[in-house]
């Protein structure tokens, strides 16, 4: 039909990488993501945004430990996604910068 679909971005992009820092136990990664502007459920558009996130992994410092640090949305971005039928909101607005520690011991 020719119509722009609900919460249908023309472009995503996302890259990522992961670089070993020290002896094959210790790796930084970075993701950057992009998604263009989408049609929300009133038809009032929602803006694009950027998103970096940054991470660190640690494996096996301890036998059967590992460690995950990462900061999300390291630029604070202020973004929403479109709502559903089911929200009230025509644009849900997301986290800002946020930080996640996860220890995992395997045995």
């Amino acid at each position: 039909t020719g119509q722009t679909l609900v919460n249908s971005p023309a472009r995503l992009v996302k890259f990522s990488g992961l670089v070993p820092l020290y002896a094959d136990k210790i790796f930084a990664g970075a993701e950057v993501q992009y998604s263009s502007s989408v049609n929300g459920q009133s038809g009032a558009r929602i803006s694009d945004y950027w998103l970096v996130n940054v991470n660190l992994y640690a494996r096996e410092l301890a036998p059967g430990l590992e460690i995950t640090a990462g900061l999300y949305n390291v630029f604070d971005a202020h973004y929403a996604n479109a709502g559903s039928t089911e929200h009230l909101q025509n644009a849900i607005p997301q986290d800002g910068r946020n930080f996640r520690v996860q220890l995992t011991y395997h045995f």
